[in-house]
């Protein structure tokens, strides 16, 4: 019988487009958001559509309804997405909004404000020193009543921002006879993170933010 004979076998290994390169894909090219381990289908529209993406913004929003009812600060809620390729890797701090965001009631006063966010925070290495409390997030906006208004920030640890609901102030503000417009005005919205923060070390990802107000 005679002797085996052994070979060098080779592997090939297949990486699906990044969603940053989406402009390279073809129609209905599979495409991976590496950094969250994210999988959606590139459309020709120029669409990007996760399944995985869907359901976890669809939990977000249930979680976030429990926490309103529960706190009795049920309000409208607006979805605003971080980034066009689905979610926002975080590599230091940074400005969300490039710009600024307007809403406007003319029925009545708002009363709250409240911002519910989707993350994940994970090591990358053994030696990754990981202290959610070391990140804040702040938030810079402006409340109008016709032509006059007022400044207002929020300054919160991010594990504690889901929590809060914020109560508007009127003081400053002397009521007129007739028609009066109610406007909110985010400026800034910006998450903060240590200096010696290490992406190489730490993974950051933000999926969605709900904006609460009524």
């Amino acid at each position: 019988m005679g002797k085996p004979v052994l070979k060098d076998l080779y592997g090939i290994g297949l990486s699906p487009l990044s969603f940053r390169n989406k402009k390279y894909a073809h129609d209905e090219e599979l495409m991976a958001e590496k950094d969250a381990g994210l999988l959606a289908i590139y459309h020709q529209d120029g669409s990007v559509v996760s399944s995985e993406y869907i359901l976890r913004c669809k939990r977000h929003l249930e979680k976030t309804i429990e926490k309103c009812v529960s706190d009795n600060t049920i309000g409208k809620i607006y979805k605003i997405s971080p980034d066009d390729n689905l979610v926002k890797t975080i590599t230091g701090t940074l400005n969300l909004f490039t710009n600024t965001l307007e809403y406007t009631n003319n029925e009545a006063p708002y009363t709250f404000i409240r911002f519910h966010l989707e993350y994940d925070l994970f090591k990358k290495a053994d030696n990754a020193i990981l202290d959610i409390d070391d990140i804040n997030i702040k938030i810079n906006f402006t409340l109008s009543v016709n032509q006059e208004k007022k400044s207002f920030a929020i300054n919160e640890k991010l594990v504690n921002l889901n929590d809060m609901a914020y109560a508007m102030d009127y003081d400053w503000y002397e009521e007129i006879d007739g028609p009066e417009e109610y406007k909110i005005t985010i400026n800034s919205f910006t998450v903060e993170v240590p200096d010696d923060f290490d992406e190489s070390k730490i993974g950051f990802v933000l999926y969605d933010i709900l904006l609460i107000m009524q």
